[in-house]
């Protein structure tokens, strides 16, 4: 008798769903008393990985690329920044790590708003921020939920400047499509991309086609478990 061993779900972010169910207010009212409300929020939000402890592995966190960014901002004041870490990017106590720590410093003294936050839950600095800054991290699949405009940092020079919807599908540069991508080339005009591109945000559409694509929104956390415990049933079943 064949046994069946794998069952494979497709589900929605659960996580995602119950936070926009049960949003917590306060933190969000706390969240915004940290910024200037009727400035722009951008929230970065890089990716993490063994780099930062063994040189052997592929970097692919832009944290490098996105300091170079913000030093090209000519009008860094026109924004909030929230800069949203791993927490294993502070404990590895890396150069990178510092130098974020230097920013921070460095802009307060011009009076330019940056929170730096590594350990607390990332979805309502989504939920507060006008636009994503980011990689190749998940967490950009998360802020799908939110329907905003995201920047996609091409740290490494190698992002194709044609992402296919289906062929691309394995491609760690696949959510790319759903964003403006921002290369080395651009870092000159990095003000003009930054508000233009919030204020048009012409790829709403790819964005949703990439949500729907990603997440099955219509399975709740009790649909999953009755297949689950149905599954695991059947296993038992001469």
């Amino acid at each position: 008798r064949e046994v069946k061993t794998t069952l494979l779900l497709k589900s929605g972010s659960l996580r995602m769903k119950n936070y926009l169910t049960n949003k917590n207010q306060k933190i969000l009212e706390i969240i915004k008393e940290q910024i200037e409300t009727s400035k722009l929020t951008l929230l970065y939000m890089p990716t993490f990985n063994n780099k930062f402890i063994n040189s052997e592995e592929e970097e692919y966190s832009s944290i490098e690329f996105f300091l170079e960014l913000f030093n090209k901002m000519k009008r860094p004041f026109d924004f909030n920044c929230i800069i949203k870490v791993h927490p294993n990017v502070v404990s590895s106590n890396s150069s990178l790590s510092r130098s974020l720590l230097d920013l921070k410093e460095e802009n307060e003294k011009e009076g330019i708003n940056i929170i730096l936050e590594a350990y607390q839950d990332y979805l309502p600095f989504m939920d507060v921020a006008d636009a994503l800054i980011s990689d190749r991290t998940t967490a950009a699949f998360e802020f799908l939920y939110f329907n905003k405009p995201i920047f996609f940092l091409d740290n490494t020079g190698t992002c194709p400047h044609k992402i296919d919807f289906y062929k691309d599908i394995m491609s760690s540069f696949w959510l790319y499509q759903a964003g403006n991508i921002i290369r080395r080339e651009d870092l000159s005009n990095i003000d003009n991309i930054l508000h233009s591109f919030i204020k048009q945000d012409s790829y709403k559409e790819i964005r949703d086609q990439c949500k729907k694509f990603s997440f099955e929104d219509k399975y709740t956390a009790s649909d999953i478990l009755k297949e689950l415990f149905e599954y695991h049933s059947s296993l038992f079943i001469n």
